[in-house]
């Protein structure tokens, strides 16, 4: 099962030039910043960054966040408040932590003309701001890593087998001393599929500014199959996947919570029962019309089991959604519906607006141009509390409640007469056949 769920976290990597873990060409100031732009603002040379990084050490002084004395320390701060900004909000969004420190960099074309410009491997850390001085933390639960995007893609394109044993390389083995480590590096990169030519100023202990490209530029300027390594180093944001189920799966194998693949459906959460006084009838709130094939996968689901439900266009699957959201919503739980496609989530949020409950959805196809009328509707809410309980304590609402009851009770008797005959007509207990069966097969003659 973990080979399984790491073949299809590998599927979620974006091999596309869209994929800044691939194809970084500038550095837009929201999200990265060159590291050698840090060049003896600490009294310090930016390749020491490099070396405490690779040290392992806690602490990794950057620069002050204000000096009025140098002009370069303030435009390095601002460059710095802008990534740790992105990073945090990044974090808080998505729960992601996608801060790393990149070095060294590749440059080069792959065999099949896909140009890449990225980090061979990625230290993650977290900035912080202490005592008017910014400073890079290493994060402890997070090793450095190869940069599997770039790998996946050499795989992919270059027609070579990655093994899963050297994208997980851990390089926690490796010499502390910035020069072993890269001798180190250089020693694995020759016994692997890979083939990069090492610079010689990669062996320097000193970084080079981070060249900017245009892409016609820097497509003309490389040769197809040939990569090289350059000593930059860059700081930003560089998701690991282009899709945010990559932390889920994550967690999958780290916990190793399922030993066979069935185990991923067949996991359960306690069953939920109709509470005291209510008929199983009434534990169902659908208000919109469903069969009892969409019956029986809403009772499943309330049972605590997990099923994938499917079938072609209109057979139903998004009124059993809108059902099951309304039956859940109306016994005051909290539903998350996400979905892949756009049209889909319209579908659904559609048919519940239909059924009076648009002030209790909130809409976001994109986190961020959505947050103004989500908290718009959140406010309205606020608002309308009095109207709400006005209505919920309404002799309408009163009778309504009563009624529903009432019919409940009836379904449900109903429904045990008629199992009563079910079981009857199926019973073989009597002389090995079923009332059923001797029916179907006797002769009326």
């Amino acid at each position: 099962m973990q080979k399984l769920l790491k073949a299809y976290r590998k599927r979620l990597t974006n091999l596309t030039s869209s994929n800044k873990s691939l194809l970084l060409l500038t550095l837009p100031a929201e999200q990265f910043m060159d590291l050698h732009e840090l060049d003896f603002l600490d009294n310090r040379p930016s390749f020491e960054i490099v070396q405490h990084l690779i040290a392992g050490k806690t602490r990794i002084p950057l620069c002050d966040a204000l000096d009025s004395r140098y002009d370069k320390v303030n435009e390095a701060a601002k460059k710095l408040r802008r990534v740790a900004r992105t990073a945090a909000f990044i974090e808080q969004e998505r729960g992601s932590q996608d801060l790393y420190v990149g070095y060294p960099v590749v440059r080069g074309k792959l065999t099949d003309g896909t140009p890449v410009r990225c980090p061979l491997l990625f230290f993650p850390v977290r900035l912080a701001l202490e005592n008017n001085c910014w400073s890079l933390h290493p994060r402890e639960d997070e090793p450095p890593q190869f940069n599997k995007s770039l790998l996946l893609a050499y795989g992919y394109f270059n027609h070579v087998k990655i093994t899963d044993e050297f994208l997980e390389t851990d390089f926690e083995g490796f010499d502390k001393e910035s020069l072993a480590f890269r001798t180190q590096l250089y020693e694995l990169l020759k016994q692997s599929p890979l083939e990069i030519n090492f610079n010689p100023d990669s062996f320097k202990n000193q970084l080079q500014f981070f060249q900017t490209f245009k892409k016609a530029d820097f497509e003309d300027a490389q040769r197809n199959g040939e990569i090289k390594l350059f000593p930059e180093a860059v700081l930003g944001i560089f998701p690991q996947a282009g899709s945010y189920l990559m932390p889920d799966y994550g967690q999958m194998i780290e916990e190793n919570a399922f030993d066979e693949p069935g185990d991923f459906f067949r996991k359960k959460q306690p069953a939920s029962q109709p509470s005291k006084g209510e008929t199983a009838e009434a534990s169902l709130i659908t208000p919109l019309p469903l069969d009892a094939s969409q019956e029986q996968a809403i009772r499943l689901i309330k049972s605590g089991q997990s099923l994938v439900v499917q079938g072609p266009p209109g057979t139903g699957k998004s009124q059993l959604i809108a059902n099951l959201m309304a039956d859940y919503a109306a016994r005051g739980k909290r539903v998350l519906l996400v979905c892949q496609k756009r049209v889909a989530l319209d579908v659904a949020h559609n048919r519940l607006q239909q059924l009076g409950m648009a002030d209790f959805i909130g809409l976001v196809h994109d986190f961020k141009q959505d947050r103004k009328p989500i908290y718009a509707q959140l406010n309205r809410q606020i608002e309308m509390l009095d109207e709400y309980k006005r209505l919920n304590l309404s002799l309408d609402a009163i009778y309504l409640e009563r009624d529903f009851s009432n019919e409940s009770r009836r379904i449900d008797k109903l429904s045990a007469e008629l199992e009563e005959f079910r079981r009857a007509l199926f019973d073989n207990s009597v002389c090995g056949l079923s009332v059923k069966e001797l029916y179907l097969t006797s002769n009326p003659a």
